[in-house]
C-alpha cells in the first residue's frame, strides 16, 4: 500500500472472505481472501468523499449480514455512516456499491458502532401510535409494511465515552433513523462495542474497563433532557416518514470489569474452549498487543508489535475438520517502503493451557500484597490465599494441602478504581474472615469471606464453596478532612485545605479486633496510613465505616502498619516508627516515637512476649537493616532493649512476617532471598536459621500460615517450611 497513505483501520468479515482497510485520507480498500492466497491486487478501491479536500479518516468499519448479503458499515470522525454492499462477479472480482448513508448529528468523534437485530418479541412493540389509532386504513398499512421490512438497532460510541442507540427501519428503497436513548460518559473513550445477543451488549474503553449492558424496549416517557435530545436528533436524521414510535430501546448497565491492559481496543465473544461467561478483550501496552480472558484475568496471547495503537484486527477462527479453533492477530506496520500486514495465530487450547500454566503470575501487573487465612465452619476447614495488585484487583484463591501448595483462583473482585496497595485480614467470631483493602483514590473496602450454603454451591460453580461479599466501603468525599486533625503533635502538611481524594493513596492497612464484637454483630477498628502522612482510625460495624480519629504526626507517607492487641506501630518514609494505644479508637494515644532506619520503613511486625509482659517490634527498611525493639506500655511506655542489625539483606527489605507457632521471623526483599530468623528475647539478637533463593522479581509481599509461606511480587511463589529449611 502507498507509504504516504498509512492505514487507519482494518476489518475482517465473519466468513473470512473479505478484508477491508482504510487510510488516513478516507480511502477505502477491499481485499478478497481465497483459501490458497489473497488477491494480488486490491479487488476494489473507492474514496470516502468525492472531493479529496473533504476526506476524513474512517474511524470504524464493521462487516455484517443483511438479507443474506455481506455488507460493510463505515463511519468517519464527522459522524457520516455509510453502508456498502459487497458483491462478487463470475470472474471472482469484487464490486463495492453504496447502499445508503446518513449523518449522525453528534459533535464528537464516533469511534465504534454495532448493528443489532431486533428480537421478534420486541418487533411488536415498534408499532406506531398512528397505526394503533387507524388499523383499517389501507394506506397506513401499506406504509407500515414498507417501513418495517427490517428493524435494526445501531449502537455507537464516541470519543467522550458516551453510548447512543438509534432505531433503523429499512426497506428496499428507503431508510428511517430514530434516536432512541443514550448513556453519557460510561468510559473516558469508547474503543469497541460487541453484541452478544439481541438483548446483551458489551463495551470497552481506553480506561481499561469492560461494561455489560442489557437492552430492552420500554414505553415509559423519557426524561426532559432525553426527550429534548431525541427531538433534536430526530430533526436531523433521515426518515421516509415521521410516524412517532410508542416504544424505544434503552441500555441498562449490568456489570463492570477492570482489565489489566493499558488501552483496550476490542472485544471477542467468549469461546467454548475458555470456561468464561465474559468475552475476551484485547488492547495495547507500550510494545505489545495482548489478548485477555476478562473473567479470569488471564493473558491468553501477546504479540510484540513494536509499539502502541496500530491498525489491527483480532478474531477467533472456528474449529473444523482441518484445524482447531485459534486466536488470530493481524496488524499493520508502516515503513518507507509502504505498509505491511503481519499475521500471528495461536491455537486456542494452547493459549488457555499456557495461561493456566503461568496462572501463578497472579495479576497482570505487580502483585502488591498477600494474606493467608483459614476459613472454618462446622466440620469444614480450608486455606485461602488473598492477593491484591497494581491492576486494581482483589483475588481469592484456594490453597491445596499437598506437599507442593497450589493456588486455585476462586474469585476476582474489581471494585477498586486504581492500584490496590494494602491488605489486612481479621477472623470473625462467626467463623468467617474479613478482608480490608486500600489503594489509590483514597478507597478503602471491606469484604466478608464465608462458606457458601449447600444450595448455592449446587446452583453456582463460580467460587466453589466460598462466598466473597463486599460489606463496606469508603473513599473520596466520605473521608476528606478539612483543617486541623483531632490528634496534633506537629503542624500538619495540609492544614486548612481540603485534600483531593484523587491524589491520596492508602499505602497501609491494619485491623484491630474489638472486644465487644459478637458472632451476630461483628465490629473492629481499621487503621489506614496514606500518602499524605495521615493515620486514620475507622470504626467498622454493620457493614459501614465511621471515621473516629485522625493524626498527622508522621507528616510523611506511612508505608507500614502492625498491631498486637490494642497496640499499633506505624512506619514512614524517613525511618521513623510511632507507637499507639488504640484501646479507645475515638481517642487514640501516641506512646512514643523511634528513629530506627536511615531510609523508609517498608515493613514491621509486632508481637507480645508473655514471659516479660512486653511487646517486641521488628522492622525492615530500604537500608537493608533489621531493627528489634522490646518495650512495655504499662504502667508507662518504656524501651527495654533496642538493636539495629545492618546488612541483613543485600538490598531493601520489602516484607516480613512472624510465624505464630514458634515466633520465627521471615523476611524478603529485592535481593530475591527468603530468610528465616530466630530473634532472641533477652538481647534482641537475630540469628539466621535458613534461607532460599526466590525465582521472583520485585518482591512486595509475604504471608505465612503454619508451614506454608506465600511470597508475591512479579508473580506468586508458595513454599513449605520444614525443620530448619524452606522448600
Amino acid at each position: 500500500y502507498p507509504a504516504h497513505l498509512p492505514l487507519n483501520t482494518l476489518s475482517l468479515s465473519s466468513d473470512g472472505r473479505f478484508l477491508a482497510a482504510s487510510d488516513s485520507r478516507g480511502g477505502l480498500l477491499l481485499l478478497c481472501l481465497h483459501r490458497t492466497q489473497p488477491s494480488a491486487a486490491p479487488a476494489t478501491a473507492c474514496w470516502w468523499h468525492s472531493q479529496a479536500v473533504y476526506t476524513t479518516a474512517i474511524s470504524f468499519m464493521r462487516f455484517f449480514i443483511l438479507s443474506s448479503s455481506t455488507c460493510l458499515m463505515t463511519g468517519d470522525a464527522l459522524g457520516e455512516v455509510r453502508w456498502w454492499r459487497v458483491d462478487t462477479t463470475e470472474q471472482s472480482a469484487v464490486r463495492l456499491t453504496e447502499a445508503c448513508s446518513f449523518r449522525l448529528p453528534l459533535r464528537t468523534h464516533v469511534t465504534s458502532a454495532v448493528l443489532m437485530q431486533v428480537d421478534a418479541t420486541e418487533q411488536n412493540s415498534m408499532r406506531t401510535v398512528a397505526e394503533k389509532e387507524d388499523e383499517g386504513d389501507e394506506e397506513m398499512n401499506a406504509q407500515r409494511e414498507e417501513c418495517t421490512t427490517a428493524e435494526q438497532l445501531l449502537v455507537c460510541g464516541d470519543s467522550k465515552g458516551s453510548v447512543y442507540v438509534y432505531q433503523l427501519l429499512l426497506s428496499a428503497n428507503s431508510l428511517s433513523v430514530y434516536a432512541s436513548s443514550r448513556l453519557s460518559a460510561v468510559h473516558n473513550s469508547v474503543s469497541a462495542l460487541q453484541a452478544h445477543s439481541s438483548t446483551r451488549l458489551v463495551s470497552v474503553g481506553k480506561d481499561a474497563t469492560l461494561l455489560s449492558y442489557s437492552l430492552s424496549s420500554t414505553t415509559d416517557p423519557p426524561s426532559a433532557a432525553d426527550a429534548a435530545w431525541i427531538a433534536k436528533h430526530n430533526a436531523a436524521l433521515p426518515a421516509s416518514s415521521r410516524l412517532p414510535l410508542d416504544a424505544r430501546f434503552v441500555l441498562v448497565g449490568t456489570s463492570t470489569t477492570r482489565v489489566g491492559i493499558a488501552q483496550l481496543y476490542g472485544i471477542l465473544p467468549p469461546p467454548t474452549a475458555v470456561s468464561s461467561s465474559r468475552p475476551l478483550v484485547y488492547g495495547f501496552s507500550s510494545t505489545e498487543l495482548k489478548v485477555h480472558d476478562s473473567e479470569r484475568q488471564l493473558q491468553l496471547m501477546s504479540v510484540p508489535c513494536g509499539g502502541s495503537r496500530r491498525p489491527h484486527v483480532c478474531f477467533l477462527s472456528p474449529s473444523s475438520a482441518f484445524a482447531a479453533p485459534a486466536l488470530h492477530v493481524v496488524y499493520a506496520a508502516h515503513s518507507a517502503a509502504g505498509c505491511t500486514l503481519s499475521h500471528h495465530a495461536l491455537p486456542l487450547q494452547s493459549a488457555v493451557a499456557q495461561a493456566d500454566s503461568v496462572g501463578d503470575a497472579c495479576h497482570s501487573r505487580l502483585t502488591t500484597a498477600v494474606g493467608l487465612v483459614t476459613l472454618r465452619a462446622a466440620s469444614y476447614s480450608t486455606r485461602l490465599l488473598l492477593t491484591t495488585g497494581e491492576d486494581g484487583l482483589f483475588k481469592v484463591w484456594r490453597l491445596s494441602h499437598s506437599d507442593r501448595p497450589h493456588a486455585q483462583l476462586l474469585h476476582t473482585v474489581n471494585d477498586h478504581p486504581d492500584t490496590v496497595r494494602a491488605l489486612a485480614v481479621l477472623d470473625g467470631a462467626d467463623g468467617s474472615v474479613y478482608a480490608f483493602t486500600g489503594g489509590g483514590r483514597d478507597c478503602l473496602y471491606a469484604y466478608q469471606l464465608r462458606r457458601r450454603e449447600a444450595e448455592a454451591r449446587e446452583t453456582s460453580r463460580a467460587g466453589g464453596e466460598v462466598d466473597v461479599i463486599r460489606s463496606g466501603q469508603t473513599g473520596g468525599a466520605n473521608v476528606r478532612m478539612k483543617g486541623k486533625s483531632w490528634l496534633r503533635r506537629e503542624q500538619p502538611q495540609h492544614s486548612g485545605e481540603q485534600l483531593d481524594a484523587m491524589d491520596v493513596r492508602i499505602l497501609s492497612v491494619v485491623a484491630v479486633a474489638n472486644s465487644r464484637s459478637t458472632p451476630t454483630h461483628f465490629s473492629c477498628t481499621v487503621l489506614a496510613g496514606d500518602s499524605v502522612g495521615r493515620l486514620r482510625f475507622f470504626h467498622y460495624a454493620a457493614s459501614a465505616f465511621e471515621l473516629v480519629a485522625s493524626s498527622n504526626s508522621h507528616g510523611r507517607p506511612i508505608l507500614c502498619l502492625a498491631a498486637c492487641h490494642a497496640v499499633v506501630a506505624s512506619g514512614d518514609t524517613v525511618g521513623r516508627m510511632r507507637l499507639w494505644d488504640a484501646s479507645t479508637p475515638a481517642a487514640p494515644r501516641e506512646l512514643g516515637a523511634l528513629q530506627l532506619h536511615q531510609a523508609g520503613v517498608n515493613c514491621c511486625a509486632l508481637v507480645a512476649v508473655p514471659s516479660s509482659a512486653s511487646y517486641r517490634l521488628t522492622t525492615g527498611g530500604d537500608d537493608g537493616c533489621i531493627a528489634v525493639v522490646s518495650f512495655t506500655v504499662s504502667p508507662a511506655f518504656a524501651v527495654v532493649s533496642r538493636a539495629v542489625h545492618p546488612f541483613m539483606h543485600g538490598s531493601a527489605i520489602r516484607c516480613m512476617r512472624v510465624r505464630a507457632e514458634d515466633g520465627l521471623l521471615l523476611t524478603s526483599g529485592y535481593d530475591q532471598r527468603l530468610r528465616l530468623w530466630r530473634v532472641g528475647e533477652a538481647d534482641a539478637s537475630v540469628t539466621c536459621v535458613a534461607h532460599t533463593a526466590l525465582e521472583l522479581a520485585d518482591v512486595s509481599g509475604l504471608a505465612v500460615l503454619e508451614e506454608v509461606v506465600a511470597v508475591v511480587g512479579a508473580g506468586l511463589s508458595t513454599l513449605r517450611l520444614s525443620e530448619g529449611a524452606v522448600s
